[in-house]
């Protein structure tokens, strides 16, 4: 972790993507291991996490770590913690630092709410004050087994964290981002599989045709609103 942050200050990147601690760590999902740690334990090592979090901003201040939320697995789930959008957001309140923020991927924040049976929409809203990083692909929300590796056998089920173009999936991208934007000031990253280099152009198109759309409507509704409080101004004026 140190390695990457000195990295990262030494290329003047500003933001590091850190993926949470885990419960069960996915180099043993082949072996089936399952956490048997009690819920006192998951918080101690919550605690563990969160003071060498802080550790890490007080000595990279000018850099942002992103802690980003998880996709689920079949069978494993839950493995981290940060599949759940609320408790990565506890954890972040938890280590209470200015430069420790929430690296928001939609993607896993869809499998996760198909898995998890929760909104996505309201979760992003959760989150929004905390985002400062995000990390844009589709796919179908459907979690897979640890295993499934092979893009080629699942993209035909609609299975997997596919890291489509933007608008081949199912992803309410444009609600996802209405909740956040326009107050956000971090950057909006395509996260695209290889495969789809060719249609990179495509996507963008897409989400930059989704972040407009975003912006005039929330101009608009300032309008409206301005145009109301400017008559209702006038009305007081009227009765004085």
């Amino acid at each position: 972790m140190r390695a990457s942050l000195e990295f990262a200050s030494a290329i003047g990147a500003g933001i590091l993507v850190y993926h949470p601690g885990r419960f069960v760590a996915e180099e043993s999902f082949a072996i089936g291991v399952e956490s048997d740690l009690t819920p006192d334990a998951k918080k101690e090592l919550l605690h563990q996490e969160a003071d060498l979090l802080r550790s890490f901003a007080a000595e990279f201040p000018d850099i942002v770590i992103c802690m980003e939320n998880a996709r689920p697995y079949l069978f494993h789930s839950p493995y981290c913690y940060a599949e759940q959008p609320h408790l990565l957001r506890e954890q972040v309140v938890r280590i209470d630092r200015h430069n420790v923020r929430i690296n928001l991927d939609v993607g896993h924040l869809h499998m996760a709410a198909r898995f998890y049976d929760f909104d996505p929409v309201a979760a992003a809203a959760d989150l929004g004050d905390l985002i400062a990083h995000t990390h844009i692909h589709d796919n179908f929300g459907t979690a897979i087994y640890h295993y499934e590796k092979q893009q080629t056998h699942q993209l035909p089920f609609g299975k997997g964290d596919l890291h489509m173009p933007v608008g081949w999936g199912e992803i309410p991208i444009r609600k996802i981002l209405s909740t956040f934007l326009p107050s956000y000031r971090g950057m909006i990253m395509m996260e695209l599989r290889s495969r789809y280099f060719s249609s990179t152009g495509e996507s963008r198109d897409n989400l930059a045709a989704i972040v407009r759309s975003i912006l005039q409507e929330k101009k608009g509704e300032q309008t409206e609103s301005a145009n109301h409080l400017t008559v209702r101004g006038s009305v007081s004026s009227r009765v004085s």
